[in-house]
């Protein structure tokens, strides 16, 4: 059997989607709709967002245990996407709100409101936080901010138009990651199931070249990313799982090479990793509104294979 053949078999053996057996960390509220997660490792806390009236959780990784961390409602904030970085701050990505706030994990205390400029329709996403500074995605317009580390300002660092990133109607840029050297960011386009990689050198954006066995391949339902070295999980809220993605080391390309399932997962936006686990956000955004509800809402930590 010709060579290219028997690596392809192998691969599609590998991409067939695997049932994990996942802790369930449970969340305290009737009504919380999570969506972000990112988890203090070392300390072994994690934290949530709420998307309906801006409540942050904090989940105790080893106990289960969870309780508020700052105290809901925060209007107009609403609390999307979530990152803590190495100076023990968590970093806050405000939805339509258009701000990013920052907090003393230690605390609780807020550090710093930095806004974006006004526009007629924003949703700031996600946020990663990298070298003292941190980048944040706006689904709505095709701009990537990068906030300072003096945290005064939130400057529009990347326009994407005319770019390989082409925004169209809905959800566009969504979760953000960077590489372990701080060269590259990761977006994923949520419409379109596309990933993009942005070179933090020279701001150049370029489409990652994503494959399954020998076809062209997109995340569907792209949400929140979690990278870990070469490995991408790409979590896809409708299709109800986790792509596991080998990225090459330029991050030019990558392979889809596993998918994880679980009976528990219920519409996941986002995840961290904390020791061998993933920490899976289930929103049940596609419960709203209706009497398919099931409480409470909750968090998978589902093994990595």
């Amino acid at each position: 059997m010709p060579g290219k053949i028997i690596a392809w078999l192998t691969l599609l053996v590998a991409t067939v989607a695997f049932a994990q057996s996942a802790q369930i960390y449970n969340l305290p509220g009737e009504a919380v709709f999570p969506e972000g997660i990112a988890a203090d490792a070392e300390a072994g806390v994690f934290f949530v967002s709420s998307t309906t009236d801006g409540t942050i959780l904090q989940g105790d990784v080893a106990t289960g245990e969870v309780s508020v961390f700052v105290a809901g409602p925060q209007p107009p904030f609403t609390t999307v996407g979530l990152d803590v970085d190495s100076q023990g701050r968590l970093w806050v990505a405000g939805g339509g709100s258009g701000q990013i706030r920052v907090y003393d994990i230690a605390t609780g205390d807020l550090v710093a409101t930095v806004s974006t400029p006004e526009a007629e329709a924003t949703f700031i996403n996600d946020v990663v936080a990298v070298d003292g500074e941190a980048y944040a995605t706006d689904s709505s317009r095709p701009i990537l901010f990068r906030i300072p580390p003096t945290l005064d300002s939130a400057e529009p660092w990347v326009d994407f138009t005319g770019t390989a990133f082409e925004y169209i109607e809905g959800f566009n840029a969504n979760g953000i990651e960077v590489s372990a050297d701080g060269r590259y960011l990761v977006v994923v386009q949520m419409n379109t199931g596309n990933l993009y990689r942005i070179d933090r050198e020279t701001k150049a954006v370029s489409l990652i070249d994503l494959s399954e066995g020998m076809m062209a391949a997109t995340v569907e339902g792209g949400d929140g990313l979690e990278l870990d070295g070469l490995t991408l999980y790409v979590v896809q809220n409708a299709p109800h799982k986790i792509a596991v993605l080998e990225l090459e080391p330029d991050f030019s390309s990558a392979t889809v090479v596993a998918n994880i399932t679980d009976p528990s997962l219920g519409f996941p936006t986002t995840a961290v990793k904390v020791g061998d686990q993933l920490l899976v956000v289930n929103s049940q955004f596609d419960k709203m509104d209706t009497d398919d509800l099931v409480l409470p809402f909750t968090v998978s930590g589902v093994p990595v294979p």
